[in-house]
């Protein structure tokens, strides 16, 4: 099941909600927060508007009250939302929507605990169009945003293929099934970003594949034997 989710400001979307319909494995939910919007109510007179507020996001006053405190408002508010989603699903992930003038609007957030449908949820994001201003959220850096459409993304990623197993050997489906299920990217990227670094001498490539047959250079199927 995907239920996509999109409350109207920040009433009707309890996270009682949210945490319901992720109690089921094979649920994914894609939910839209209403960030800016939320960022200038929640100092509102009114008890009801932050009672609103507290149920979209699952929050506590303790907690409200410390992204009131923080430097960055709606990075806090990101963050917080993003923690509560995490006790509930294994794959979260966000999507950053700005005006152009660049202030946040919007943040999407998907959630699930079901691998195939995280990497689904990847492969359409990694589809809109890099003038649609997205910006897709890379769980392995929280401050990291992945721009969509905009470049090659071999190198950034082989820069943190190399950080991640410096020193080791490992097999190439460890290194795939990590970024699909760690990372921003997909399996297309991973063998990319693995490619990049055998053309560069930057990794070491058996010759022969776990199961003893000859590996073809330039290919990353299973079983081939990589050397950070």
């Amino acid at each position: 099941t995907f239920a996509f989710i999109d409350p109207f400001g920040f009433k009707g979307a309890s996270f009682s909600v949210v945490q319901r319909l992720l109690g089921n494995p094979r649920t994914e939910i894609f939910i839209n927060i209403m960030a800016e919007f939320i960022n200038r109510f929640v100092e509102h007179p009114s008890p009801d508007v932050r009672d609103h507020i507290k149920n979209l996001l699952g929050a506590s006053d303790s907690e409200i009250d410390q992204v009131l405190n923080s430097a960055d408002r709606m990075l806090a508010f990101r963050q917080l939302y993003q923690d509560k989603l995490h006790e509930h699903a294994k794959f979260v992930r966000y999507f950053e929507m700005r005006d152009r003038n660049g202030r946040i609007i919007y943040y999407l957030f998907f959630a699930g605990n079901h691998p195939l449908g995280h990497v689904k949820m990847k492969e359409a994001f990694w589809k809109v169009d890099s003038q649609s201003g997205f910006a897709f959220s890379d769980e392995t850096d929280p401050g990291q945003l992945v721009m969509l459409g905009v470049f090659d993304p071999s190198a950034n990623l082989a820069a943190l293929l190399k950080a991640r197993y410096a020193g080791t050997t490992t097999h190439s489906e460890k290194i795939i099934s990590y970024v699909e299920d760690e990372t921003a990217y997909l399996e297309t990227h991973a063998k990319k970003a693995l490619f990049y670094l055998e053309t560069r001498n930057e990794i070491s490539i058996y010759p022969n594949k776990a199961d003893g047959k000859k590996r073809i250079k330039g290919t990353f199927p299973d079983g081939v034997i990589i050397t950070f």
